[in-house]
């Protein structure tokens, strides 16, 4: 398991883009992305 916060929300990043990938519109793709993007 993760150690830290931030390592946790990043793998939680990761898995709800996965999920929601094909599915999501542009918009929440482009947040999920972002939230991800700042986390790494």
């Amino acid at each position: 398991m993760p150690s830290t916060s931030g390592e946790r929300d990043l793998e939680r990043a990761k898995a709800l883009r996965a999920s929601l990938k094909g599915v999501a519109s542009p918009e929440a793709k482009r947040k999920i992305k972002e939230a991800s993007d700042r986390l790494e």
